[in-house]
């Protein structure tokens, strides 16, 4: 079981496969390709998406505040 934590909510991924491949590369650098498949990408992307949306409204809220401190001077 996949399970990433935001914001207080555990966030449980589809349990897809995901495979990691690591190859040498002719200049002795290591690469590294990381599949996942649509469903864990969709999900990570709506994790991101509620990370926005919070970080939208404190910055929403803290602006309100700052006006008000501001207009009760």
């Amino acid at each position: 079981m996949n399970l990433i934590r935001r914001n207080g909510t555990d966030i449980q991924l589809n349990p897809q496969p995901t495979t990691v491949l690591k190859t040498i590369s002719p200049d002795k650098k290591p690469n590294i390709s990381i599949s996942i498949s649509q469903d864990v990408l969709d999900d990570l992307r709506e994790i991101e998406l509620e990370e926005l949306r919070s970080r939208s409204q404190m910055i929403e809220i803290l602006l309100t505040e700052a006006i008000r401190a501001r207009e009760e001077r």
